[in-house]
């Protein structure tokens, strides 16, 4: 993603405020692994920012399992995310949750987020929804 040759053009906006900030790419891969009682994904993503004067990248690393509990699934998944340059920081986070049909075509869900950034008190989410598949 490319922005303007003007750096700062994202100064102004109310997202986020990081003067310079001219593109980010991102590359990931991912995979699964089915064993029919117990699901594996893995994933990594590399994000480089290019920021003026410098730049930095960010790695990050998730391992998730679901497994099939009752008339329902189980999740869980954790996230680890290590940031070079001026951020130097961490993210960690973990969720686990429960995914409920209903009928062949909707589901009820919840679930527990925790997240963690270096030098940050944990965050606590909590969800619930439901999905309608057409």
């Amino acid at each position: 993603m490319n922005y303007n040759n003007a750096p700062g053009d994202l100064v102004n906006s109310n997202a986020f405020a990081i003067p310079g900030f001219k593109s980010q790419s991102v590359a990931q891969l991912g995979a699964s692994y089915d064993m029919k009682y117990v699901k594996f994904f893995a994933q990594y993503m590399y994000t480089k920012n290019d920021i003026e004067p410098t730049s930095f990248h960010v790695n990050t690393g998730q391992g998730g399992v679901t497994i099939p509990v009752g008339p329902g699934t189980v999740m869980a998944s954790y996230a680890y995310s290590r940031s070079n340059g001026g951020l130097d920081q961490t993210h960690k986070s973990w969720v686990v949750g429960y995914d409920y049909p209903l009928s062949k075509r909707t589901n009820v869900y919840a679930a527990y987020l925790n997240d963690k950034y270096t030098s940050q008190s944990s965050g606590n989410t909590y969800g619930v929804g439901i999905r309608a598949k057409f």
